[in-house]
């Protein structure tokens, strides 16, 4: 399994250079092992980590909570009442997930204006490279790779995230256009009452 953990570090990488300093943080699908917030820990001001797969626990700044979040209606995440989030990653989880536009909703609601979501998937062209690296040469877990409910194209990722909406999206290919970045915002509700 040692590329599966080449590949992960690869998707921090991209990543870690947009987390910001000082800010309040979500992780959605952020596993067991909680590796990403681990990484930034020191960095944000106040992070959550929410899998259906965590014990709910609390660590300096970082507060974990068990949450099964793929729900067939629109999700309301259990932070503490009151949480505002500045960033919120979803870091090769949303492919693993049937309800993605209900999640997507949860996120903003909880988001400050401007505030930012970071999403990483594969791709469609991916789909029969990993399926190959897993099934025939086992160097990627089977489980994760049959856990995939969806591959996003391009367009279909940014259309979900206008319908749910989200504003200035913006897109990046990387680990050879088997993977993307995507970076969208919440729109401010502040407006100009002359304009």
């Amino acid at each position: 399994m040692k590329l599966h953990r080449w590949m992960q570090k690869w998707r921090y990488g991209a990543v870690l250079k947009k987390v910001q300093a000082g800010v309040a943080v979500m992780d959605v699908g952020c596993g067991k092992q909680h590796r990403f917030l681990d990484l930034i820990q020191d960095k944000v001001h106040k992070g959550y980590g929410i899998d259906k797969k965590i014990i709910s626990d609390e660590e300096s700044t970082i507060e974990f909570i068990g949450f099964d979040f793929d729900n067939s209606e629109k999700v309301v995440f259990p932070l503490p009442e009151g949480t505002v989030l500045d960033q919120v990653f979803m870091l090769a989880v949303i492919e693993h997930v049937y309800h993605a536009e209900n999640i997507l909703r949860g996120i903003i609601d909880l988001l400050s204006d401007q505030g930012e979501l970071l999403i990483t998937t594969p791709t469609t062209f991916s789909k029969p490279v990993l399926e190959f690296f897993s099934y025939r040469l086992h160097l990627i877990d089977e489980g994760e790779i049959r856990d995939h409910k969806h591959y996003f194209s391009k367009g279909e990722i940014m259309e979900m995230l206008e319908r749910t909406g989200f504003v200035a999206i913006k897109h990046k290919y990387f680990q050879f256009w088997m993977n993307q970045l995507i970076i969208a915002r919440k729109p401010s509700k502040v407006r100009l009452d002359n304009a």
